[in-house]
């Protein structure tokens, strides 16, 4: 059910759907100003021979921006009258924008220069969360079946990154990349607006703003097809990722 969910968001006219379902869950206000300036910083760098210090020339990747998809939570009976439930969440995100992709520099602190491209592209994000659903009407917001959320946890992503260069005036070309998975520390905030009951379970409407930690650097190397013992290295170093996430959730049901 999730994966058959994840792949139908990335149809375009679903993609159309789930940016005006942001929206309007969100009044227009929280993702009005969503883009590169908001949702986080550029990173990687590159460079030849073994330097390996990140601050050489960096193209200006990123992770994605914008995800969507399909989750599941277990959630406790609410507490009281008051409506505040406990959960457990997983489920399958995929990014909606485009991969990242970036120039290289043309001089890279080596005998060479070159020009080339850089490319990173989010594959699919499995989070597993923990959190707190609280009625908007508990905070003076009276808007039925409109919930707020804060939630702590894990992002695991898989990831692929990796470049393509020249060595301008030499024959040749050459290019690496390295497929990886990282767990990082997660966390978000957002609102859930319940849909009803299908197929017996609850269904919920949801829009949320995640930060999540990449703990360790990864690393792509080629060697020059010119310049014996000439290696260009690309690195995902270690950072603080942003991200908008609109999703479907599917409550189990109560034993």
């Amino acid at each position: 059910m999730l994966l058959e969910a994840a792949r139908r968001i990335r149809n375009p006219d679903v993609q159309r759907r789930v940016f005006v379902a942001i929206m309007l869950l969100s009044g227009g206000a929280p993702f009005a100003a969503c883009g590169k300036q908001f949702l986080g910083p550029e990173f990687s760098c590159i460079y030849a021979g073994h330097s390996n210090d990140c601050t050489d020339p960096s193209p200006s990747l990123h992770d994605a921006y914008f995800h969507a998809g399909a989750t599941v939570s277990a959630r406790t009976p609410a507490a009281g009258d008051n409506g505040v439930t406990l959960f457990a969440r997983t489920g399958v995100l995929a990014p909606i924008d485009s991969s990242s992709s970036a120039p290289l520099p043309s001089n890279l602190n080596g005998p060479t220069t070159v020009n080339g491209t850089a490319n990173l592209h989010d594959n699919i994000t499995v989070p597993v969360y923990g959190g707190v659903t609280i009625p908007a009407k508990n905070v003076g917001i009276p808007v039925p079946n409109l919930a707020f959320e804060a939630f702590g946890g894990v992002d695991i992503k898989n990831q692929k990154f990796g470049f393509s260069l020249n060595e301008v005036g030499l024959p040749g070309g050459t290019s690496a990349s390295q497929t990886f998975w990282t767990a990082n520390p997660a966390a978000g905030a957002g609102i859930q607006y319940y849909l009803g009951t299908f197929g017996g379970f609850p269904t919920t409407l949801g829009a949320a703003y995640i930060v999540d930690l990449q703990l360790s650097d990864h690393n792509t190397t080629a060697a020059s097809p010119n310049v014996p013992g000439l290696t260009y290295t690309l690195t995902d170093p270690k950072h603080v990722s942003q991200t908008a996430a609109v999703t479907l959730n599917f409550d189990l049901p109560s034993r």
